[in-house]
């Protein structure tokens, strides 16, 4: 389990059915440790999302989802994480996706509203604005095919 600030996120290794009721035995005991402490979990602000690259087989959640004080945990292709796009495929494309537009969209600002000849504040603007955010976590979701690279740069 990994927490930040409020958010929490689960994880467990299916290999055999048997992971899988071990996974929501851990829910119940979460929701129930956490109603102890006064705190409440929200099943529909939750999600569920199974990592694999097989395309067949995979092994059946018991009652076809997780659930969290008798409430079902919706699953999903795709989720955010402390602001990286991840797929259940680890493809990348979402999250390169997303990166590209909002720095088409902050270089376009810069190069609108801030002429060639302030050099220096056009060059700390697009340190601060730009490269942050297309290098924000680059070592977790670092793109390896060529199709992603070509298209960040």
């Amino acid at each position: 389990m990994y927490q930040y600030t409020d958010d929490v996120v689960i994880y467990q290794v299916v290999s055999s059915a048997e992971d899988c009721l071990n996974f929501q035995t851990n829910l119940d005991q979460l929701g129930e440790n956490f109603s102890k402490a006064g705190l409440s979990l929200n099943p529909t602000k939750s999600q569920h999302m199974r990592f694999t690259f097989k395309r067949s087989g995979s092994i059946a959640v018991p009652g076809d989802s997780y659930s969290i004080n008798q409430e079902k945990i919706p699953a999903v292709s795709q989720a955010t994480c402390l602001g990286v796009i991840v797929d259940r495929r680890l493809s990348w494309t979402a999250h390169v996706d997303a990166i590209t537009s909002k720095c088409r969209k902050r270089l376009h600002a810069i190069k609108t509203f801030f002429p060639v000849q302030m050099g220096a504040a056009r060059q700390m603007l697009f340190k601060s604005l730009f490269r942050s955010v297309a290098e924000y976590a680059i070592s977790v979701w670092n793109p390896s095919s060529k199709t992603l690279q070509k298209q960040l740069e």
